[in-house]
């Protein structure tokens, strides 16, 4: 696959559309007190919150991964990125699901970029991480939908997890990598 493609370059008025229509379409699947967990441009969140509210959706949380290994920025202009944010929102009408009985952690964690995997998804998220997210937020009858499945790494994370998952990927070098990647994980021992 080809890292340096350009699958997320939009102007501003076709992000704004585009987040628009995602955000509706995954509001209309969630039931009452559902979660939606996703990463977004920190530049972009107060767009990104008006949409949600628009949608029934609110903000819970931040959860951050901070990146034990950044990436060098080759111009030299700005420091390395070494954080990236996912906001955590409920959708109105039920009590959402946060399974304290795992114990406490906080909203953060320090893990390498791929923990030891290869990449195959220029945004590719590491599995513990979102293992995390979905241990916490889902029930073992829950489903976990990623829209935007790049490299199926929170498709991994719902399958270790013992939880049912649907992933929806456009390009299609990103779904047979993601597939591969994904079919290779044992399913637990329940």
């Amino acid at each position: 696959t080809n890292l340096s493609q350009s699958w997320d370059e939009f102007t501003d008025e076709a992000y704004r559309l585009f987040t628009q229509r995602w955000v509706q379409e995954v509001a209309r699947l969630l039931v009452p007190g559902g979660h939606l967990v996703t990463f977004f441009d920190m530049w972009k969140l107060g767009e990104l919150k008006a949409v949600m509210h628009e949608n029934g959706l609110h903000p819970r949380q931040g959860l951050f991964w901070v990146k034990r290994n950044t990436f060098p920025r080759f111009r030299g202009v700005d420091f390395m990125s070494g954080i990236e944010t996912a906001l955590w929102f409920v959708k109105d009408g039920g009590k959402g699901i946060f399974n304290h009985e795992l114990g406490e952690v906080p909203n953060y964690m320090a893990t390498t970029s791929l923990a030891g995997e290869e990449r195959i998804h220029p945004n590719q998220k590491p599995v513990p991480f979102l293992s995390r997210i979905v241990a916490y937020l889902t029930t073992k009858e829950g489903l976990v939908l990623d829209p935007f499945m790049g490299s199926g790494s929170s498709i991994i994370a719902a399958k270790r997890m013992g939880r049912r998952s649907v992933g929806i990927e456009r390009d299609g070098g990103f779904v047979k990598d993601a597939t591969k990647r994904i079919a290779a994980v044992s399913l637990p021992m329940l």
